[in-house]
C-alpha cells in the first residue's frame, strides 16, 4: 500500500487527468462507478485510482462467426472477475461482459445486437481506460460501422490508448 501523501497526490492526479475525462466526457459510466462505489460502501476515489491503475492485457481470436478472448489477469485481481448483465435504463442496448467487478468498464462483452467487444491492451495511462470504450460500444452500437464511427468520434474526446477488437454477428471483425 501507498503511504497516505503519495496516495493522496497520485488521486489528486488522476482525477485532473483520467477520471475528469469520464466525467466530463463520459458520464454515464461516471454515474455507474459513482454507483459502485455506493452499492459496495468503497470511497470513490479508491475506485478512481483502480480505473486508472488496474489494467489487464488480452488476445482475442475468431473462428468463423465466434470471437473468443483470452486475458492475463494480475494474480490480486483474480478474485474480482465477473461476469454481468447491464441493462441501460434509456438509449442504449443491453449486453452481457466479462469486467472486474470495481470497475465500470467491461474487458468484453456482447450486446443484444450481436456487437462484440474485447479490451486486448490497454494502455491508457492519464487517459480514461480502454474499458470505457469497450462498454461505450456495446452501450450505443446497433451495426459494427456506425459503432465504429461513433467510437472513433468519442475517443477523440475522452482519450483512451491501446488496441479493441470488435465484431458483428456474421463475424465481420476490426482490430481499432
Amino acid at each position: 500500500a501507498l503511504p497516505w501523501l503519495a496516495r493522496h497526490a497520485l488521486l489528486r492526479r488522476v482525477r485532473a487527468t483520467s477520471a475528469r475525462a469520464v466525467a466530463t466526457q463520459l458520464p454515464w459510466q461516471r454515474e455507474r462507478l459513482e454507483g459502485i462505489a455506493l452499492a459496495s460502501r468503497a470511497p470513490l476515489g479508491g475506485l478512481e485510482l483502480a480505473e486508472a491503475l488496474d489494467r489487464v492485457q488480452g488476445a482475442a481470436f475468431r473462428s468463423g462467426t465466434v470471437l473468443q478472448a483470452a486475458f492475463d489477469v494480475p494474480v490480486q485481481l483474480r478474485d474480482l472477475l465477473v461476469l454481468r448483465s447491464s441493462r441501460p435504463d434509456a438509449g442504449g442496448f443491453p449486453s452481457v461482459e466479462l469486467a472486474l467487478a470495481h470497475l465500470s468498464g467491461c474487458l468484453c462483452g456482447v450486446n443484444a445486437e450481436g456487437i462484440a467487444a474485447v479490451c486486448v491492451r490497454d494502455a491508457a495511462g492519464d487517459q480514461p481506460s480502454l474499458r470505457f470504450l469497450a462498454q461505450e460500444i456495446l452501450f450505443r452500437a446497433r451495426d459494427l460501422d456506425a459503432g465504429i464511427d461513433h467510437l472513433r468520434r468519442r475517443a477523440s474526446y475522452a482519450g483512451g490508448t491501446g488496441t479493441l477488437v470488435v465484431a458483428d454477428g456474421s463475424g465481420e471483425t476490426r482490430l481499432l
